[in-house]
């Protein structure tokens, strides 16, 4: 069944309003029972277009014009009359009229001709559906046959006898009742449909024996039309009720006066129950229809559709505006100009879309829109609708999209590796980490044991965790595991059982590289032996109190220094054991010993001259510190550490003679440097003539390589000359006015060609706030960026480098900028452990790094020492592999007779501006 047949066999039950029992059926059982229950009605139903076509029939309908589905569908209704020539124009009179009635049910009886040329009289229902699905309007008949009660109706005016015969024989209940509802006949049948005798019933008004709520619709609507056919619930003498439908005619006698009532009572109870299961069942599903009149600008809505926007439409509106208030705003736009698609164009819309109800309610709609077009003017005279409201669906939906995506980040970007594993260990999932842990891919992986991945002694030992974690408990132990390239790796793996549906159906294995974490700890243990070399092997007295003042560690040194020899320290006081005294001898009482009151109050204290004495008498001069010990916010102690000074004179001559040192040796390095220059400047030039000269392929590549040799080491003589200028305090700086745009510029200009081979992107910008000109030493600006810029293109192998200008302050009252210079690359990174090495002399960071990209290891010194002379400072910021950012900050002036308001880029440079 497609999803119109589904709509229509929706509406056509609906009519008969199924409620109360659907709910006792799920949603995949519902659309099977409503196709039985319309291929199996003992009702015909027969769904029509608008033009009067039969669209679809169902059995019992064809059954009775005898007629297949097939033969039926696509003619005319008005060929199945029994006299078309005669009953043709005015049942399409009546039809027209029937299409109109879309808020109620149509009665009426029809002659029509059986295939084999007999009549049939039916007795319809008829009904407007507004199929959202397709937006069309279609009329719905729902048919009973009546030959047989309009055949007897006849025989009985023909012959009592006759009538009398066949009232006593029908299962129908045949009766007859005076104007105001006495019964004054009723055939033998109702004793077995209803359980009284007729002689309980005659005489007694049908009321009696009508549900209340019928007997009193009855009371105030009156009792019967000329002719038509009603349902009544009619009360069993067991006193439960049945559902009759009743076919009654008045007949009148010569004056026109009510004679008798004649009226056939059929039992429908079991398909009223059907019909109200299916509409019910409609109503579960929350669907809404409604439908426009354009011609009229009328609108008709069901109660469901009502009842789905909180009733804030009406039954009747005659404007789109109650529906258009209802829609969220940020929907409207949309749904309007879905509504000039169909209203004007005829387009058939499907969308959905969200309203907003009275107390600020949102719910999600799911909107059909169908337009039935004018044949002959061509343009929709009508649209009809359904919505359906899909709001907890949706919400559902969300739900396990938002639960689904945390369990897939959960799994995929897990630093951890883990994969499912199915009762009998083979792997049904990995995530990416697992793949980078083992060094085997996904595919490798899959439908593969997880002992692939386990060392051959460590097998064992898997299975059983596994076994155990299928029996529900979960597992947690050390392992190990061989990567795919050989080697071992020790791991962490914890088993959990999977459940599904409290069935255990496999299990998840969680792994922990814990190689890092057990090479840590052993490099822990070394480095704790380490540190007590260390400590035994420094010079200086290291000494460990607690909060008391007791000893409780010594390095050798100390006891050396103190004589102790062979006797055990610790635990001792530091009074006795550090023997603190004046110059003759004499210990300081305890609220004197400083060292002792220090400890005490968890303060630091230095002294620079104080008298130890060992244990041997003799005394020695010492400079100590005391530092408190703290874990985690608590003291635990102090530590000691102490200098013997006795030969400190003697030190610091040794001190002055090295800075004499230093100083004649920045001085011969700056002589050097000149001298070594002149004779380079002539090798560098002569290279430069000869390369001018004609050569071939060999010589000028020697010529090359002199050429460049000669560059690099003249460079480094500049930078060792810089080096030794600033060391000896003979650097000057130039104070002019420059274009800093010109200055930035001619850097980015002299690198770019370098940037393009090696395919890095190389940009510059400065803030659009910055003054075109400023005052200092443009030379040494531009030589301090040209390093970092060298630099950053030397380190980076692909992706971009930046050079940015901005101004972070400016003193109107001192006419200075504070200027941020700063270059940023994307290359190998420094790792943070290392940058402490950077902006010293002749400092690498790693040798490898050294015999890869060379350099001396100066150009940062000199470029910290050019921005220390200027008055700025200069540091980095930087993650291994992911790049650095070198910036330098420098107080610049503006220009004499300018302001920041005045100062344009455009200006020109103008060196003799001071």
């Amino acid at each position: 069944m497609n999803l119109h047949r589904q709509s229509f066999v929706h509406t056509c039950f609906n009519v008969f309003h199924i409620e109360e029992e659907i709910h006792l059926f799920s949603a995949a059982q519902r659309l099977p029972l409503l196709e039985h229950m319309y291929n199996h009605a003992p009702t015909g139903i027969v769904i029509l277009s608008r033009e009067g076509k039969c669209l679809y029939v169902n059995p019992a309908f064809c059954k009775m014009v005898g007629y297949e589905q097939e033969e039926l569908l696509d003619i005319r209704y008005y060929h199945l009359l029994y006299n078309e020539a005669q009953d043709q124009q005015g049942l399409r009179e009546a039809y027209a009229g029937w299409l109109k009635a879309t808020d109620q049910v149509y009665k009426t009886e029809l002659r029509l001709k059986h295939k084999r040329g007999t009549t049939v009289w039916l007795s319809l229902e008829l009904t407007i559906f507004d199929d959202e699905a397709t937006e069309q309007s279609y009329l719905i008949a729902y048919a009973m046959d009546v030959t047989e009660k309009k055949d007897m109706e006849q025989v009985l005016s023909d012959n009592e006898d006759l009538y009398m015969l066949i009232t006593e024989n029908t299962p129908d209940v045949i009766s007859y009742s005076t104007a105001d509802g006495i019964l004054q006949y009723i055939s033998p049948s109702v004793e077995k449909l209803l359980g009284y005798t007729k002689q309980e019933m005659l005489g007694k008004k049908r009321l009696q024996f009508y549900h209340i709520e019928d007997a009193d619709y009855m009371r105030v609507h009156g009792m019967f039309k000329e002719t038509g056919i009603m349902k009544r619930r009619v009360r069993h003498k067991d006193g439960h009720y049945l559902w009759l439908e009743v076919s009654y005619r008045i007949i009148r006698d010569e004056q026109g006066k009510i004679k008798r009532v004649l009226s056939i009572g059929r039992n429908i109870t079991e398909r009223q129950k059907s019909e109200e299961n299916l509409a019910k069942a409609q109503q579960l599903a929350m669907f809404g229809s409604w439908d426009w009149d354009l011609v009229n600008n009328v609108m008709h809505f069901s109660k469901e559709f009502r009842s789905i926007f909180g009733y804030r439409v009406k039954p009747v509106e005659t404007s789109i505006d109650a529906f258009m208030k209802a829609v969220h705003p940020e929907d409207t736009e949309r749904m309007k100009q879905i509504i000039n698609n169909v209203i004007l164009k005829g387009i058939h819309e499907e969308t959905f879309y969200r309203i907003v109800l009275p107390n600020g309610e949102q719910k999600v709609l799911r909107s059909i829109w169908e337009a039935e077009m004018d044949e002959h003017a061509g343009k929709p005279v009508q649209v009809v609708g359904m919505i359906q409201d899909v709001t907890e669906h949706r919400e559902i939906e969300q739900r396990l999209r938002e639960s689904e995506n945390r369990y897939k980040s959960l799994f995929q970007h897990n630093p951890l590796g883990i994969c499912a594993m199915n009762m009998e260990g083979h792997i049904l999932s990995v995530n990416p980490s697992l793949e980078k842990l083992t060094g085997y891919t996904r595919d490798e992986l899959l439908g593969a044991e997880i002992l692939v991945m386990a060392s051959s002694e460590e097998q064992d030992k898997i299975k059983r965790h596994i076994e155990m974690a299928k029996q529900g408990e979960t597992q947690t132990y050390e392992s190990e595991f061989i990567h795919k390239e050989g080697e071992r790796l020790f791991i962490k793996m914890t088993n959990i059982p999977i459940f599904v549906q409290e069935e255990i159906v496999g299990c998840y294995g969680i792994i922990e590289n814990v190689t890092p974490l057990k090479n840590y700890i052993a490099q822990i243990e070394k480095l704790s032996n380490e540190h007590s070399l260390i400590l035994n092997a420094v010079s200086e007295g290291i000494v460990g109190l607690n909060t008391e003042g007791h000893v409780r560690f010594m390095n050798p040194a100390a006891v050396e220094m103190f004589g102790i020899g062979s006797a055990n320290p610790l635990n001792g006081s530091c009074i006795d054991v550090i023997r603190h005294a004046d110059e003759i001898g004499s210990h300081f009482p305890d609220e004197q010993a400083s060292i002792l009151q220090a400890i005490r109050s968890g303060a630091s204290y230095q002294a620079e001259e104080a008298v130890f004495w060992k244990k041997d008498g003799s005394s020695f001069l010492a400079s100590y510190r005391i530092s408190p010990l703290m874990d985690n916010g608590e003291r635990k102690g102090a530590v000691m550490v102490f200098v013997d000074r006795t030969n400190e004179k003697e030190i610091i001559r040794a001190k002055e003679s090295a800075e004499r040192a230093d100083r004649a040796k920045s001085e011969f390095l700056s002589v050097m440097s000149h001298e070594l220059r002149t004779p380079m400047n002539g090798i560098i030039g002569m290279a430069g003539l000869l390369a001018d000269t004609e050569l071939d392929e060999e010589q000028r590549s020697y010529i090359d390589i002199i050429t460049s040799s000669s560059n690099a080491l003249m460079q480094i003589l500049n930078e060792i000359l810089d080096l030794s200028k600033i060391e000896a305090g003979k650097m000057s700086l130039l104070h002019e006015s420059f274009v800093l745009e010109d200055v930035v510029g001619s850097v980015a200009d002299l690198f770019m060609t370098q940037a393009m081979e090696k395919g890095i992107q190389l940009e510059w910008h400065i803030d659009q706030e910055m003054p075109g000109m400023l005052v200092g030493d443009h030379v040494r600006i531009r030589q301090i960026l040209v390093n970092l810029v060298s630099n950053a293109i030397k380190f980076t192998e692909r992706g971009r480098v930046n050079i940015f200008v901005e101004r972070k302050a400016y003193s109107r009252r001192k006419k200075k900028c504070l200027i941020e210079f700063s270059v940023t690359d994307t290359g190998i990174g420094i790792p943070a452990d290392r940058q402490h090495l950077l902006f010293q002399p002749f400092s690498q960071l790693h040798p490898a790094l050294n015999r890869k990209y060379g350099g001396t290891g100066l150009g940062l010194s000199i470029c910290k020492n050019l921005v220390k002379l200027m008055g700025g400072s200069i540091g980095v910021d930087s993650d291994e592999a992911r790049g650095a950012t070198f910036r330098f900050q420098l107080d610049l002036k503006l220009p004499e007779g300018h302001t920041l308001a005045n100062i344009s880029r455009d200006q020109p440079y103008d060196s003799k501006e001071g």
